[in-house]
C-alpha cells in the first residue's frame, strides 16, 4: 500500500482497501510508520489521500489516522508541501467540539502556521 500510496496508484490502493472491512481498513492503515497516508500527504498525491480517507468514513476513526505520529512525531498534515492547500484542507482534523483548520505559509522566508477553528 506504501508504494501505492507513493506513486498515486489509486487503482492498487481501491483493490486492497476495498478487500477490508471499516476497522481492518484502518488497522492496516495505522499498522505502520509511516502509514500510507504519511506516504501520500507526503508526495503530494491528492487522490491517494482522498481514496486513504474514503475507506475510514467515520469522523472518530479518520481523526484517529490523522492523528497518527511517525517516527518523528509528525502527523501527516505535518509532511504536505505549505504550497498544498488542497491536500491541507483534506486532512483537516474534526473534534468533537467543532473543526479546526491547520494553515501554513511562507512570508519573507518565515514559516507560519495558524489553526483556525469554531465550535
Amino acid at each position: 500500500m506504501h508504494c501505492a500510496a507513493y506513486l498515486g496508484d489509486v487503482t492498487s490502493l481501491h483493490a486492497v482497501l476495498s478487500m477490508l472491512s471499516a476497522q481492518d481498513c484502518l488497522e492496516c492503515l495505522k499498522g505502520s510508520t509511516p502509514t500510507p497516508l504519511h506516504v501520500a500527504a507526503s508526495q503530494g498525491r491528492i487522490e491517494s489521500v482522498r481514496v486513504i480517507l474514503e475507506y475510514v468514513p467515520e469522523p472518530k476513526k479518520q481523526n484517529e489516522l490523522l492523528e497518527t505520529t511517525d517516527e518523528e512525531k509528525r502527523r501527516p498534515l505535518d509532511l504536505v508541501s505549505p504550497y498544498r492547500n488542497d491536500i491541507m484542507e483534506m486532512l483537516k482534523i474534526q473534534s468533537s467540539k467543532g473543526t479546526v483548520y491547520t494553515y501554513f505559509y511562507i512570508v519573507n522566508d518565515y514559516f507560519f502556521c495558524i489553526q483556525l477553528g469554531w465550535y
